[in-house]
């Protein structure tokens, strides 16, 4: 995504994807929405959105998410809409959330979640 820095919103729902490669979003510093619902994602590494600073939006709902490293929301300090839904997360972190004072809404429902922290 070289050569867009300034792009605001990125749609990527619907498509195929299964992973986000090292640096994908990185010249992205001014991205405020990111889509990526219906795809075929199955793990959030620590380093997928670390330089998403200004991101108040993301969806990853209707993947096959079952795995999220613990510390990949982190950088996210302007994040107020996090969506997880639909997928095959297993257990909650509360270290998902650490970090994300602006997080209004959260939504982690049709998982496989069986307890809560």
């Amino acid at each position: 995504f070289g050569g867009i820095s300034k792009l605001r919103s990125l749609y990527l729902s619907w498509n195929e994807v299964e992973e986000i490669k090292e640096n994908a979003f990185q010249p992205l510093i001014w991205l405020e929405s990111l889509y990526l619902s219906h795809n075929r994602i199955h793990a959030i590494e620590e380093w997928h959105f670390a330089n998403l600073t200004s991101l108040v939006y993301l969806y990853l709902d209707n993947n096959s998410i079952s795995r999220i490293d613990g510390k990949c929301f982190h950088h996210l300090s302007s994040l107020k809409v996090l969506i997880l839904a639909h997928n095959k997360l297993l257990a909650l972190n509360a270290e998902w959330l650490k970090g994300l004072t602006a997080l209004r809404n959260a939504n982690f429902q049709h998982n496989l979640i069986s307890a809560i922290p």
